[in-house]
């Protein structure tokens, strides 16, 4: 296809890669992007502002790599961010064709939804980084419709799965007779051993307990009490430290999160 502008004649060759290729829409697009005047006349600035041949296909004498990759794909980036509709792997497409005047296909572009988990900061020193709680995060890039996202997801099903198995539960503690097993907690707690614990749970829960009162049953449940509320009680020893460090700077702190509040509102 051919782009006249400034007397130069600027071809941009479609390549075919193995197991890859440009659609048949986005061939069109490019068709219809030659008539687009700010992209021809965009494409051959960027090709003057980084030292590149202003027509690549016919200058063989330029050496392969005379311009960083990273300046070309930035200068990429701020082109493709022109068009409003566009999808973000087309920002990959626009470097070659400034560089190479070669539209190759995308390797990536299928990657259109990001699954992802955020560990949460709880309290933190700098408001800025401060994430409340842990969340799973879905990134969608482009337009498509809700069958297709679900579709995709029932794909992905076992990738969700995994990050939604990291975020933390309701509490949903299951297991009868608290009150009790509490009881043997506090007893515990003062130094009193399994034989008088059960014979003071017989006392204070006299016909009202749904395990037996011998003194191996007691420790038994008892056992399984706190291997069952553990995972609820678990502490982040990190996050203990700074709560410790936060107890004798609370002031601090708060005066940095209210300053923070109210840089933000002004930009609101």
């Amino acid at each position: 296809m051919l782009l006249q502008t400034h007397n130069i004649e600027m071809k941009i060759k479609v390549i075919a890669l193995k197991g890859f290729r440009l659609t048949e829409g986005e061939i069109k697009f490019l068709k219809i992007l030659s008539k687009d005047s700010f992209f021809e006349e965009s494409v051959l600035a960027l090709r003057k502002l980084l030292k590149l041949p202003q027509d690549p296909l016919k200058d063989k004498t330029r050496p392969l790599f005379a311009q960083s990759i990273d300046s070309i794909k930035t200068a990429a980036s701020a082109l493709k961010s022109v068009y409003k509709n566009l999808p973000e792997y087309w920002a990959f497409i626009f470097t070659y064709i400034i560089r190479d005047g070669i539209a190759y296909p995308p390797l990536t572009k299928e990657i259109w939804l990001d699954i992802s988990f955020v560990s949460g900061t709880g309290l933190t020193v700098n408001p800025e980084d401060y994430e409340p709680e842990p969340k799973v995060q879905i990134t969608i890039r482009k337009k498509i419709s809700f069958k297709k996202l679900v579709q995709e997801l029932n794909k992905r099903k076992n990738e969700l799965d995994q990050a939604l198995n990291r975020l933390p539960n309701d509490p949903d503690i299951k297991q009868k007779n608290i009150d009790p097993k509490l009881f043997i907690e506090q007893l515990r707690k003062k130094g009193r051993k399994f034989p008088e614990i059960a014979e003071a749970l017989g006392k204070k829960y006299k016909g009202r307990l749904t395990f037996d009162l011998g003194y191996e049953t007691v420790a038994l449940e008892y056992s399984r009490f706190k291997k069952g509320i553990k995972k609820y009680l678990e502490k982040d020893r990190e996050k203990v430290k700074f709560f410790n460090w936060y107890l004798k700077n609370q002031r601090w702190v708060e005066k940095g999160f209210k300053q923070f509040e109210k840089r933000n509102s002004r930009k609101n």
